[in-house]
């Protein structure tokens, strides 16, 4: 990640290098943070599905 001050008058420029890898710690955090949530007695806080087309446009965007 490249982070730039707002002072400059740039906008913050994120950087993934490898993005598999990003979604599936992405996956790995979902699946515990709504595992806490459920075992709590709440609804998940992610409570949406990325699925593979999804993931696909993701990558390209990024």
């Amino acid at each position: 990640m490249h982070w730039r001050s707002a002072r400059e008058g740039r906008v913050r420029h994120h950087a993934i290098e490898d993005f598999d890898a990003a979604t599936r710690a992405w996956f790995l955090f979902v699946l515990a943070m709504d595992s806490l949530c459920r075992a709590i007695g709440t609804s998940d806080m992610y409570p949406f599905v990325l699925t593979r087309p999804v993931i696909g446009k993701l990558a390209f965007i990024q």
